[in-house]
């Protein structure tokens, strides 16, 4: 296990956090010396401890408050927020987003999903956008502007909220029933790492991905029957929703798997 600090880190979150999951000069370096077993140990005490909105009365998915429209003012640094509700705004106009390389369709559902059950649940984010892949849930963990964060944070952050989803997926799929939507609670979600591809480039993985990002990856579908997929997402131009309106995409939107994990089977079977 990698640490900055003297102690190790307590769950995903704290790992993903560390100064080593993101400089650009050590951040593939990470990848090799992370061991699977530390991971997986740190995946089931999150998921162990995971908030649980239901237990407070609160509830995942508000429609209402669903409207497209961000915040923000005039000025908003917030890239991967404004990405996350343009594709969400784009998969409105058909049944999903057919991500190219993966033969499967990715059905967003809701963006910006709340996991707080509390205020002392500070350190955990919100999920950027929640879609299905066929019965299976998937998280996506964006990433878009200049300063955004190494795949290797975006893989464990994301790789943390699928253990809270995990931990909650009983709870969630009453929620989707009631808006039309069916999963199966047996399956641990699938986690996409989404990105335009300039992101892919400046973190120079080329075409494809990090070979060392890509064996974390593939050992982590492997433990965890969570399927880790990256995605390039290419678009027109993101045009921000500044001043009241929505965020959008112009061009020809496209999803393209940058590469299948070695276990990518593990989308479409249940955890024994």
């Amino acid at each position: 296990m990698i640490a900055d600090s003297a102690s190790a880190p307590s769950d995903l979150i704290a790992l993903a956090r560390e100064r080593s999951c993101n400089a650009a000069s050590r951040w593939t370096e990470t990848c090799r010396q992370l061991a699977i077993d530390d991971i997986v140990a740190l995946y089931e005490r999150l998921r162990a401890s995971a908030p649980r909105r239901h237990s407070r009365g609160k509830r995942y998915f508000s429609p209402q408050s669903r409207s497209g429209i961000t915040r923000s003012g005039s000025y908003s640094n917030r890239e991967e927020e404004h990405l996350a509700i343009a594709l969400w705004q784009h998969s409105l106009t058909g049944n999903g987003l057919q991500v190219h390389g993966l033969g499967s369709d990715l059905r967003i559902v809701d963006y910006q999903t709340p996991l707080k059950a509390r205020q002392t649940d500070s350190r955990i984010g919100k999920i950027d956008l929640l879609g299905l892949i066929g019965d299976r849930l998937a998280v996506v963990e964006l990433k878009a502007g200049a300063g955004s964060d190494s795949p290797l944070r975006a893989l464990l952050e994301g790789l943390a909220y699928c253990a809270i989803v995990e931990a909650n997926q009983t709870s969630l799929a009453s929620e989707l029933v009631e808006h039309g939507h069916k999963m199966d609670i047996a399956k641990p979600p699938c986690l996409i790492v989404g990105a335009p591809e300039s992101y892919w480039a400046r973190w120079k993985c080329g075409s494809g991905v990090n070979s060392d990002l890509s064996r974390l990856a593939d050992s982590i579908s492997s433990h965890l029957d969570v399927g880790v997929h990256f995605i390039a997402v290419s678009f027109g131009t993101l045009e921000k929703g500044l001043g009241g309106l929505p965020p959008r995409l112009t061009g020809a939107v496209r999803l393209q798997a940058l590469r299948l994990p070695t276990s990518h089977l593990a989308c479409d079977r249940a955890r024994p």
